[in-house]
């Protein structure tokens, strides 16, 4: 039983993973697309804070996942 709950929150904590860098794909596409289109350097550097304060926690709860469940 012990074996099959961490394969679970291995398999939770990989979604999640591939799901946080889809998200971050998606970001980058868009950032790169308004940079082209609508060249603002404000509103660059303000969805690069964005990207930066969404995406740190995350990772960091993404690693939590995977060291627990090893």
């Amino acid at each position: 039983m012990r074996n099959v709950l961490l394969r679970v929150k291995r398999l939770k904590g990989t979604l999640v993973l591939s799901f946080y860098y889809m998200f971050l794909y998606l970001i980058f596409k868009l950032t790169y697309v308004k940079i082209f289109y609508n060249t603002s350097v404000k509103r660059y550097i303000f969805l690069y804070k964005m990207i930066h304060f969404i995406s740190t926690p995350l990772l960091i709860f993404m690693l939590n996942i995977e060291n627990s469940a090893r």
